[in-house]
């Protein structure tokens, strides 16, 4: 985008927007009242700001994570904490592998509370641990309203799922 910042101020801001959670960069350069927004790939981002080697590593594992809890459907395993994926995205009922590699026996949970699993043998929609709730629908079901401005529209949530892939946007 062409708008300079020093190497000190640029591994700042890159570093304020991994502690929100955000894997991308983008410039917050004000032009003409608003932010540039440009997105700075990390190639730039590592060449241009002064990063120690254990922030550079601090850098690419944050974003590793981020990413990929992003683009794919990982969690982490309660019991071993290795990431785990889930092969049937319709079945809760997941097991680790690794668990299972390393200690010779299968760790069943649930996807959606991670907590052992209880419940019915078979692929399952449903785990029998007390409170297992899908936080997404739970989000969507207590979210505040508010009126959209500029339109007679009152008492909207201010969270909505994206009908395609289901992501919550505020």
């Amino acid at each position: 985008c062409g708008h300079a910042a020093g190497p000190e101020s640029l591994t700042g801001w890159c570093r304020s927007l991994l502690d929100q959670g955000h894997f991308r960069f983008h410039c917050p350069a004000d032009v003409n009242g608003k932010k540039c927004g440009a997105e700075w790939s990390y190639q730039e981002v590592r060449r241009n700001a002064s990063l120690t080697e254990t922030e550079q590593q601090n850098f690419e594992e944050k974003l590793a994570n981020f990413a990929a809890k992003f683009y794919c459907d990982f969690k982490e395993c309660p019991n071993c904490k290795s990431f785990v994926e889930r092969q049937d995205l319709k079945n809760l009922r997941v097991v680790c592998i690794i668990c299972r590699s390393q200690k010779g026996e299968a760790f069943e949970f649930c996807w959606q509370c991670l907590k052992p699993w209880k419940g019915a043998g078979a692929p399952s929609d449903k785990c029998a641990n007390e409170g297992c709730k899908n936080q997404s629908l739970e989000v969507l079901a207590t979210c505040k309203l508010k009126d959209l401005p500029g339109s007679e529209i009152k008492d909207c949530p201010s969270i909505r799922a994206c009908p395609t892939c289901g992501l919550l946007i505020e």
